[in-house]
């Protein structure tokens, strides 16, 4: 059956307090998705920015472990760059997809009809999303390696060892 009618006021409710739950889920979601990959995109920066500027201050010659040291450190910035560009255009592709979920709800509750197809494939739809965003997380985890072996690399080159 495509088409259910939602023939009662309960039904009609339902189908708002639905529409309502996708309005607030998508807004709560976005929210903390936005902070949480500002936080992890700006320690990560942070750090391996820090990393990079002692290196360069402490480098009185430019010897091999030096040399990686700047390198990693300048690699951490650059990667923890694409995890905040990666982030920002993973939340935004996803707007389409929770619209569409919450559509199917609004739809519902106005005309009293929930459309099961679409809202089959609206979930669908957002399942695949999902699945084909990059793990831009990752990315913050290897700028935290990349600020680790700068820093290995930047006391060994101070140590002389």
């Amino acid at each position: 059956m495509a088409n259910q009618f939602m023939t009662s006021s309960e039904d009609k409710e339902f189908a708002r307090l639905q529409y309502d739950l996708a309005m607030s889920t998508k807004k709560i979601s976005q929210e903390e998705f936005s902070h949480a990959a500002r936080w992890i995109m700006a320690s990560v920066l942070a750090i391996n920015s820090g990393g990079l500027i002692a290196a360069l201050g402490a480098a009185q010659s430019l010897d091999a472990r030096m040399g990686f040291s700047i390198a990693a450190f300048y690699l951490g910035v650059l990667t923890a760059m694409t995890m905040g560009w990666m982030a920002i255009t993973n939340n935004q592709r996803s707007f389409p997809y929770h619209s569409r979920w919450a559509g199917v709800w609004q739809l519902a509750a106005v005309n009293g009809e929930l459309d099961e197809e679409e809202m089959k494939a609206a979930h669908a739809a957002m399942i695949k999303f999902s699945g084909s965003l990059f793990p831009y997380q990752r990315l913050g985890w290897v700028s935290f390696a990349l600020f680790s072996v700068g820093l290995v690399f930047f006391s060994l080159s101070l140590s002389g060892n």
